[in-house]
């Protein structure tokens, strides 16, 4: 049967089956703008809302197209720059659909690019998207792959029935985000490293599919079927032959899983099952003519027992899989995922929640949405649904260690906690960001404290705060602390606002920022962030790093490329340096901080040995110095120095009314200067 016949059957089935579940009469209210194109420029004139567009027969290369490599901030489509080219992006919109043109024979439709890191087509926050009859892939040109050919992140309720997708591309389909992916009928062949790769998703089918041809001797694929923080990925009635991969299925903290009805045959593996938390499900499925090393992963890290599961949780291990064979199943998708209502009130931003546990805050997660932190302890751990699909608006990636927490495609979204003394966001796992922003616009996180849990220092790759893809955000009145390796890590995005905000024992510097521009960081505090490879050494690493970015400035001066020094001398909020000229050519720096003491506020000055030098007519005077305190109100803070006189720590007795005016002194026989010295809050 030839690809296009192949597609004109299963739209034949796929139509009875709408039919039947619908009712003809669904499709009366329906009426879709309908526009044939025969050329690329057409195909994205056409892009829209409620459109079906029929391609005439022919090859759209969409690297062609008059408008490539432009961005576009509005529309339904734009290009996204991917190292050696550009790939196309289409978003936002909902019931599209690209098909073929009807009675035309069995000309193709090939929708092909150049690039060999791009996607062939990238479709992001789309809803009743539907791909009918397409080929889609790279062109021909000799090259090594890093894109893939279809990639879907944060979409829903998506058709894609007898298309081919075919390599150079490493990867034929992949999902992030998304729920309700229904791939019928489709080939996937010639991808370098695997077939399909899901990623934070919900439901997603590949039924009567035929995945073959990916991988090579010389360069195996890494997976074909690689399932992460997924729930409810299904191979039904397929086949899946002449492939060379290291897994079949890698399954990584993902759930109800299911290999049903299908043939993997005359394959090449090195396994073919691996799983780290649910071990899948095998039904009515045959194994012919396969080179397999193990049935079952021998990664320690894949710890799942050597086993999948029957449907009524039988274990089957690799003599009941040999002896199983191929029938027909039927599959009827995932358990319903379970639900949290917060009840909300409407306020100036939209709606606003208030919630106290961290089901209650995930279920509210979206734009127009002001959400109140009540709780002491948000750990993202104990979500019910942590590590498989979030929501539509969040998802989970399982970076190694466990699953970390992504926030997509809101807008006018604000986190407010009561104050970083008592809201604390924490993430569990060493690689996993606490909380990471991408594709969203104007979003503030206030009034909190995040990080990882505390444990031994040095074995976080994670960072706290992470903004990739994002306009327009505010860091507020925040404690990042690690073990983080950043506090801040910012990437493609622009007008973010970091304010009086503390950075502390990351490892490897307070923020990393690529690729952004109009960045400020104004009244912040970094310390202690010391190297994690030479701790015992105290080598401070105090630092912003900047790659390709453009006006950002710390504490008012311009951060350049590369590494910037800020740490223990930048200033608190409030805080203020003077100098003035005295008698005998002595500098006076002046070190003023106006405070506002609670029970329990503890300040530290120094972090070591404080390296100070008077000046007395250009003559470096260091001998005798010795350090003091001057407060508006002694009475109300308790002034300690260290053992060895270098440091002091300052403790509040009692709440001042307006706050307390403090000095930070030093002193030598014969002249006096207040100086600048290292100051930062404890918690």
């Amino acid at each position: 049967m030839t690809h296009t016949h192949r597609f004109l059957a299963c739209l034949a089935l796929a139509l009875a089956v709408l039919l039947c579940a619908c009712g003809a009469s669904a499709f009366a209210d329906a009426a879709p703008r309908e526009v044939t194109v025969d050329s690329v420029d057409a195909l994205l004139a056409a892009i829209d809302t409620d459109t079906t567009i029929y391609l005439k027969p022919g090859e759209y290369n969409l690297s062609t197209a008059s408008d490539y490599g432009l961005e576009f901030y509005d529309g339904p489509y734009t290009w996204s720059y991917c190292y050696d080219g550009y790939e196309l992006v289409i978003r936002n919109v909902s019931g599209l659909t690209l098909q073929p043109l009807p009675g035309e024979g069995d000309g193709e439709v090939l929708i092909t690019a150049i690039p060999r890191y791009a996607e062939v087509i990238r479709f992001e926050s789309c809803r009743d998207l539907s791909l009918w009859g397409l080929t889609l892939g790279h062109t021909t040109e000799p090259g090594f792959c890093a894109g893939g050919v279809l990639e879907l992140d944060s979409c829903a309720d998506v058709s894609i029935v007898g298309c081919g997708l075919y390599g150079c591309g490493v990867l034929g389909l992949q999902t992030v985000n998304c729920e309700r992916i229904n791939a019928f009928g489709c080939a996937i062949y010639q991808c370098s490293s695997g077939a399909v790769y899901s990623w934070g998703s919900r439901d997603l089918r590949l039924i009567e599919c035929e995945i073959r041809d990916c991988g090579k001797a010389e360069a195996p694929a890494y997976s074909l079927f690689d399932i992460n923080s997924t729930a409810g990925f299904a191979l039904v009635n397929s086949l899946v032959h002449d492939n060379i991969a290291e897994y079949c299925l890698l399954d990584s903290s993902s759930s109800e899983v299911y290999f049903l009805g299908s043939e993997i045959g005359g394959n090449r593996l090195g396994a073919l099952f691996a799983s780290n938390l649910v071990v899948p499900v095998v039904d009515a499925c045959s194994f012919p003519d396969n080179e397999i090393d193990s049935y079952f992963s021998q990664d320690s890290y894949f710890s799942a027992a050597p086993f999948v599961r029957s449907p009524d949780g039988q274990e089957l291990g690799e003599e009941e899989l040999r002896a199983m064979r191929r029938e027909e199943r039927g599959y009827d998708g995932p358990a319903l995922a379970p639900s949290v209502s917060v009840t909300g009130t409407p306020g100036e931003n939209g709606m606003e929640y208030r919630v106290s546990t961290v089901d209650e805050l995930l279920s509210v997660i979206g734009s127009d949405t002001t959400v109140y932190l009540e709780g002491e302890l948000f750990d993202w751990s104990t979500a019910s649904n942590y590590g498989v699909y979030g929501g539509e608006n969040y998802y989970w990636v399982d970076y190694y260690d466990g699953p970390s927490l992504i926030v997509c495609g809101v807008s006018n979204f604000h986190l407010i906690g009561q104050g970083k003394e008592n809201t604390t966001l924490q993430a569990v796992p060493r690689y996993a960001d606490v909380l990471a922003f991408e594709n969203c616009s104007d979003i503030s996180v206030t009034g909190l404290t995040a990080g990882h849990l505390k444990g031994e220092f040095g074995t976080c790759s994670g960072d706290v705060l992470a903004f990739q893809d994002c306009r327009d955000f505010l860091v507020s009145d925040c404690g990042l602390f690690g073990c983080g390796v950043y506090g801040l890590r910012v990437c493609d995005s622009a007008g973010g606002r970091v304010l009086d905000t503390e950075i502390y024992e990351c490892s490897s510097g307070a923020a990393q920022l690529y690729r952004s521009e109009d960045l400020l960081f104004e009244g912040c505090s970094v310390h202690d962030c010391v190297s994690r490879w030479e701790w015992d050494a105290g080598t401070p690493v105090n630092q912003i790093y900047l790659y390709n970015c453009e006006d950002c400035l710390y504490n008012g001066t311009a951060l350049h490329e590369d590494y910037n020094e800020v740490g223990d001398a930048a200033l608190l909020p409030g805080q203020k340096t003077r100098e003035s000229d005295a008698s005998a050519g002595l500098t006076l720096l002046f070190h003023e901080m106006q405070l506002h003491p609670e029970d329990g506020f503890t300040m530290h000055v120094g972090d070591g040995p404080l390296q100070f030098t008077a000046r007395l007519d250009g003559a470096v005077q260091p001998e005798g110095l010795r350090y003091l305190w001057i407060s508006s109100d002694p009475s109300c803070l308790s002034l300690t120095p260290s053992p060895d006189g270098t440091a002091c720590g300052v403790s509040c007795l009692a709440p001042a009314e307006g706050g307390v005016a403090l000095v930070v002194a030093a002193q030598a026989e014969g002249f006096s200067a207040a100086v600048a010295l290292p100051v930062y809050l404890l918690p």
